[in-house]
């Protein structure tokens, strides 16, 4: 029909007479599609990327640059510990866990070069053992302010004494109103009257350091030697009663006798001491005594006779308590 043929494409032709290329509105589209499809591939790549960037969650630790501190402008420490955009499910302060379990993932978990003070076994720090601290250390023994590393060491570095790299607390148990600036004031601000340890069979047990009162825990003021023939008093003295020699190893600090436990030296790959180093994990030497004290209140007299004799044990010492006093 002549009406319709005007209206139509007909042959070739469009209605206007000229001769029409069937094949490039397909072309054109075509070229529409390849566009768009290129253009969502950019977007998906630009999202991908964006989303990398943000949800990318944690930073591996790198072997010779502690986090814990010493923070500036141009550092990438924050990201070893926190998430920014996805953090862990159910973890506390954007962390890969709870605040007391944060330290496990780097120091128990991970296969880094770094310091592992428990080893590569999560039991070592969980389980109470009488030759560690845990993470919830001492709760059957009413050391109530006791929780897991956070309680002995400041993760950013702040409020610390001694060692950068310790990051011990000047204030970790509250017991001592000044800040602690030494070892025998960290041990002390912890294990003493103040601290809770007021249960029998507590960490002090009464079996070295005697309270007065008969709680069997060790008072703020322990170490002096005004309370010497109450307790273990931290001395430089060896001699005793009428200026006779009875000891032949001084016991100016803690470790003089809690002595279990190697320190770390050198780099870290692979750890020094790993998974033996005091105060946290000593296995076998209980209360970090000795390594052949492996039993409570069984052979102590072997940790007594360390220093209280000239040398050797049973027999061979020639000089100490039982032969000269």
């Amino acid at each position: 029909m002549k009406g319709e043929g005007t209206s139509q494409t007909i042959l070739g032709y469009n209605k206007r007479g000229a001769q029409s290329n069937p094949r490039t509105g397909g072309e054109k589209m075509k070229r529409v599609s390849s566009l768009g499809v290129t253009l969502a591939l950019v977007v998906a790549f630009v999202l991908t990327t964006a989303s990398a960037a943000f949800a990318g969650g944690y930073w591996a630790p790198t072997a010779g640059q502690n986090p814990h501190g010493n923070y500036s402008d141009t550092g990438d420490k924050c990201k070893v510990c926190h998430a920014v955009h996805n953090a862990t499910s159910g973890g506390q302060t954007l962390l890969r866990s709870s605040r007391a379990d944060a330290c496990t993932y780097c120091h128990i978990n991970g296969g880094f070069s770094i310091k592992r003070p428990y080893g590569t076994t999560p039991a070592n720090y969980t389980t109470e053992y009488d030759w560690n601290h845990t993470d919830e250390h001492g709760e059957d023994q009413s050391a109530t302010l006791y929780d897991g590393c956070v309680s002995c060491h400041s993760v950013h570095g702040a409020d610390t004494f001694g060692s950068a790299a310790k990051i011990l607390k000047d204030n970790p148990g509250k017991a001592i109103a000044a800040k602690v600036t030494n070892e025998i004031d960290f041990c002390r601000d912890c294990h003493n009257k103040a601290g809770g340890n007021v249960t029998s069979g507590g960490c002090m047990g009464g079996t070295c350091h005697q309270n007065t009162d008969g709680n069997g825990s060790i008072s703020s003021e322990y170490y002096l030697t005004t309370r010497d023939g109450v307790t273990h008093v931290m001395t430089t003295t060896l001699t005793g009663n009428y200026s006779t020699k009875v000891a032949w190893v001084s016991s100016e600090t803690c470790r003089k006798c809690h002595q279990a436990g190697k320190a770390y030296t050198g780099t870290y790959s692979p750890p020094q001491a790993d998974g033996d180093h005091f105060p946290h994990y000593t296995p076998s030497a209980v209360q970090f005594l000795d390594y052949s004290y492996s039993t409570q209140n069984t052979n102590l007299d072997l940790v007594c006779m360390n220093c209280h004799t000239d040398s050797g044990d049973g027999s061979s010492y020639t000089s100490g308590v039982g032969k000269t006093f």
